[in-house]
């Protein structure tokens, strides 16, 4: 499925709001993959989920990017292939109300959220999930979340 495209998206649901799901910007990082099973499992009562693989090259090739870290290429202004990639994704990221970019680390470390803004809401979300600690990120610009 994944192995003639650039970047894969899925929607499922057409309600609102529109929560996205990030896997593999970096694609030696695969647990958003594992998310992605997980959501396409599930029985929306509202809202829908746009399911978006990144960098599908990457993660094909179990590399964390191929020419530049594709969360360094937003927004695109660079002729790199994941700047190529950063152009075509920001209109489907830019749908999505909220949006989860997934990564991973071989740091010991308990897991983690990073929030841009809606905070209150964020945190409420980050609790319902189960996650204890979030950092806040106050500067915006260079990032998939930021768009």
């Amino acid at each position: 499925m994944l192995d003639h495209v650039e970047s894969y998206i899925e929607d499922i649901g057409t309600d609102y709001p529109k929560v996205g799901l990030v896997a593999c910007t970096h694609g030696n990082e695969r647990v958003g993959l594992y998310v992605h099973e997980f959501a396409r499992s599930l029985k929306l009562t509202r809202g829908s989920l746009r399911l978006i693989v990144a960098n599908v090259k990457a993660a094909l090739e179990n590399k964390r990017f191929i020419d530049k870290d594709l969360n360094s290429s937003f927004p695109g202004l660079e002729s790199d292939y994941e700047s190529g990639l950063t152009r075509r994704l920001i209109p489907y990221l830019r749908e999505c109300d909220y949006l989860f970019d997934f990564h991973s680390t071989t740091a010991t470390t308990s897991p983690f959220s990073i929030v841009r803004n809606h905070v209150g809401l964020a945190a409420e979300v980050v609790q319902s999930i189960g996650l204890k600690y979030a950092v806040i990120k106050s500067q915006s610009g260079q990032s998939s979340i930021d768009y």
